[in-house]
């Protein structure tokens, strides 16, 4: 009980995903009405009010969450409103045998500055996902890597984060 009354300057995790039990159905929607569809992005809405200040989330989790039509309440109100520092999508055969599509993200609990862009490393196709992301991490101008603007999202209908898609 303690710790969950504790502020964290940051927390780590690799939260359950998918649809919640009946038995939590209730609770999620009354705590967490914008994200009580999916455990993870429940998670990620609990984990960012726990922090102090201007804190930092870290997470692997479903990819899911960046497109489709039932996350655009964790997207505009969760991610959106926080400075999301930088995405590593990661796709297939990450999380062991879960047939899930993973990323892996970093958000600030500081609301976003017009014209900030978050970094992505799209490694879809890789194998060595992890190798990969250490060699990419200092590079400025590669394939793999995008950046874009979570609020120029807000101007497409269900404002996913197509990151790949160019500014122009």
């Amino acid at each position: 009980i303690d710790l969950c009354r504790k502020r964290y300057d940051a927390v780590v995790m690799n939260p359950p995903f998918g649809e919640p039990s009946k038995q939590s159905k209730t609770l999620l929607g009354t705590n967490y009405p914008f994200t009580k569809h999916d455990l993870f992005a429940a998670f990620t809405e609990r984990a960012l009010s726990v922090l102090l200040g201007s804190g930092f989330v870290g997470q692997i989790s479903s990819r899911v969450g960046f497109f489709i039509r039932s996350f655009i309440g964790w997207r505009k109100n969760v991610m959106g409103i926080n400075s999301v520092i930088a995405i590593a999508d990661l796709g297939i055969g990450v999380l062991d045998d879960a047939t899930v599509e993973a990323a892996s993200y970093i958000v600030e609990k500081r609301r976003c500055e017009k014209g900030y862009l978050t970094r992505v490393f799209r490694l879809l196709v890789e194998t060595e996902k992890a190798a990969t992301l250490r060699n990419l991490i200092p590079v400025q101008s590669d394939s793999r890597i995008f950046s874009f603007s979570v609020a120029e999202c807000e101007c497409l209908p269900l404002e996913p984060w197509i990151y790949w898609v160019s500014r122009g």
